[in-house]
């Protein structure tokens, strides 16, 4: 009687770090809020987290990390947060990690991305408690359109926007920008 036949499968390959244990999208369109890191005071290992903020226009947003604590490496390599002038994460971004008591961003728009990444491991050899990882507010901060409005005579920055002023006698154009009258 010949032998039985035995078919040896592949074992399946292991990823080369532990899966992520959960992700966390949050979406914020207050004129100020606030998240933080999960777990904080004491942050996870493997999360990818990301907060999407849009406010209304005519205002830009100011971050407030109040305080960073994320493992620090050479180039921000392992955990870090990445902050985007955009929602779509597009564009270099600015890089954070390491420890901040305090650490101020103001952004150039009324949208923001927020990226929070933490990897597998901490090593904490340089520290003696626990990192925390971080906790941020935002809050919306009004443009001066001023500054890039060409208003003939003069402009007066609003909430939100800008209104061009004529001198006395002088009215204001249909374009809104430019006055007429006599001289």
């Amino acid at each position: 009687m010949p032998p039985p036949s035995v078919i040896l499968l592949p074992l399946p390959t292991p990823p080369p770090f532990p899966t992520v244990p959960y992700s966390c999208v949050e979406h914020l369109t207050a004129l100020k809020g606030s998240f933080q890191s999960p777990g904080y005071p004491l942050y996870e290992h493997n999360t990818d987290c990301v907060w999407m903020i849009k406010v209304v226009d005519g205002y830009t947003i100011q971050l407030i990390f109040d305080p960073i604590e994320l493992e620090n490496t050479h180039q921000c390599v392992k955990d870090y947060i990445k902050v985007f002038d955009n929602l779509h994460g597009s564009g270099d971004g600015q890089v954070i990690c390491a420890y901040y008591n305090v650490y101020n961003y103001r952004l150039q728009t009324n949208t923001a991305r927020i990226h929070y990444h933490s990897d597998h491991d901490n090593d904490q050899s340089r520290t003696l408690t626990p990192l925390a990882g971080f906790r941020a507010s935002y809050k919306v901060v009004d443009i001066d359109e001023c500054v890039y409005t060409h208003c003939s005579h003069s402009c007066r920055n609003l909430p939100g926007s800008y209104e061009c002023r004529c001198p006395r006698g002088f009215f204001l154009s249909a374009d809104g920008h430019n006055c007429f009258g006599h001289y």
